[in-house]
């Protein structure tokens, strides 16, 4: 549709880059590869000097953040391939027909994909180099490997990018599409950082059919050996907004949103830090006026951040870390809005005040952050020459941020019927926040478990109801624990 478009999904002041755009500074990896995580989950205690009780703790959630680069903060120093062009966009490329080679070694080298639905694979040839091939509609690229960043960008459409076994000696790998995967059996060498980033966006002020699904996922099944920083990030933001006015104002959205980074269960991780996190930021909005409507808003969102039982995890972290070191964080940022007008139409007031509206929110949220599930047994430790991680694993169901032009921006969950006559405006909520960790061998320097549920709404009109349901959990089972520092569990709703 042409009123879809890519956004940003947090403000530019969210997010601290960390690496300039000049080759140079680009280049020097090792001054970059050993970055802490930073959670948007965080505990404070307002009353300092308090004892520690449940009135003085709070939980709070923040933007996300982070030091890790993303693709466009080294594309500008970096060699960039187009593979819906041929050699002739470098005089580097050789080849012929739809087989490109790239034999000069690059320091930093950007491959982007189609703006099609496309499927590739990265793999490594029996002489060395690397190959990204599989989409029918692009070039296959032959390249020798980069010795500082190797970065996979998805463009437009929705883009799968599978991992098979391969090394980067010296390089770190970054990729952005909206399905990323390592499957089981293959392992991954990296010398630098391993950011794998999936994300699925769509901003939009109409809807074909009513129907918006939006999914990304990062999935890693086999084995990863990393020189610092391990990411799985999946994100999906769905902006929607719709606006009628007649006779009849009947909108309708129907959405279903899927956010999930999974470690599987024979995973094994080497890193000096590791995050996995999902996090889903819709802003869905009806708002009709007329004599006569029906609005429904309805979502069932899914975010997940998963370390499956029996995934093996050796972790050093950096003797001066003062950050979160493993990171398994699960958060639901969204807003709603189902606002119908019936009283100041001009068909009610022909109609002597005889109007009739209705308004619905329904809502699903499923928010988990999970290390192990009761099974085999997650094992997470440093080597044995190295430091304990510090480990945070939190879940947040929150209201999402208001747009700044909104003066007075009310509830997260927001339903309204203005009416003369008759108006009836129904909010039904289903949140689930879990923080678990089931079924683990942990020796860490400390482990801090949260969940929280924390999002507002309101309904009015002639009849207004609001049911909420759903489980604030966090826990602690079959687990072996070795904290130094502490051992913090705290769940709020």
């Amino acid at each position: 549709m042409s009123s879809v478009k890519r956004f940003k999904r947090w403000s530019p002041r969210g997010r601290r880059l960390a690496w300039a755009r000049n080759r140079s500074q680009v280049e020097r990896l090792e001054d970059r590869v050993l970055l802490s995580a930073e959670p948007m989950v965080s505990q404070s205690r307002p009353e300092a000097e308090e004892p520690i009780a449940a009135a003085n703790v709070t939980l709070e959630v923040s933007t996300r953040e982070t030091e890790l680069p993303a693709i466009a903060d080294i594309a500008q120093g970096a060699t960039r391939i187009d593979l819906t062009k041929g050699a002739s966009q470098s005089n580097l490329l050789g080849g012929s027909g739809k087989l490109l080679e790239l034999n000069v070694a690059q320091a930093n080298l950007l491959i982007d994909l189609g703006a099609g639905d496309d499927e590739v694979l990265l793999s490594q040839q029996p002489d060395g180099r690397l190959k990204l091939s599989g989409a029918s509609d692009l070039y296959e690229l032959v390249f020798a490997k980069p010795t500082g960043v190797l970065g996979i960008r998805g463009l437009d459409g929705v883009d799968k990018v599978t991992l098979d076994s391969l090394t980067l000696d010296t390089a770190s790998l970054m990729i952005e599409g909206e399905s990323i995967r390592l499957p089981a059996g293959k392992t991954l060498n990296v010398g630098g950082n391993l950011l794998l980033r999936a994300q699925e966006q769509l901003e939009t002020d109409e809807l074909e059919d009513d129907q918006l699904t939006l999914g990304a996922s990062v999935l890693v099944d086999g084995a990863v050996k990393s020189g610092g920083t391990v990411l799985l990030e999946s994100v999906v933001a769905a902006q929607v907004a719709l606006e009628h006015t007649g006779v009849l104002a009947n909108l309708d959205i129907k959405a279903s949103t899927s956010a999930v980074s999974r470690v599987g269960n024979g995973a094994r991780i080497e890193a000096r830090a590791l995050e996995v996190v999902a996090l889903t930021e819709n802003k869905l909005s009806a708002q009709g006026e007329g004599g006569f409507g029906v609005i429904d808003v309805s979502s069932v969102q899914t975010t997940s951040a998963v370390i499956a039982g029996g995934a093996r995890l050796v972790i050093d972290a950096e003797d001066d870390s003062e950050g979160i070191d493993v990171l398994v964080e699960a958060v639901d940022r969204s807003r709603y809005a189902a606002i119908l007008d019936t009283a100041g139409s001009l068909v009610s007031a022909f109609t002597g005040g005889f109007d009739l509206g209705i308004s619905r929110v329904e809502l699903v949220r499923n928010t988990q952050a999970s290390l192990g599930d009761g099974g085999a047994d997650v094992s997470l430790a440093s080597s044995r020459d190295g430091n304990a991680p510090s480990v945070q694993v939190s879940a947040a169901s929150v209201d999402g941020e208001a747009d700044e032009s909104e003066e007075d921006p009310g509830a997260g969950i927001d339903g309204s019927v203005e009416s003369n006559l008759v108006g009836v405006q129904t909010i039904d909520v289903v949140d689930n926040v879990r923080a678990v960790v089931a079924g683990a061998d942990i020796d860490a320097s400390a482990l801090s478990i949260y969940a929280l549920s924390g999002s507002t709404a309101s309904s009015r009109g002639k009849v207004a109801k609001i049911k909420a349901a759903g489980e604030t959990e966090v826990r602690l089972s079959d687990v072996r624990v070795s904290a130094p520092g502490a051992v913090a569990m705290v769940a709020r709703d």
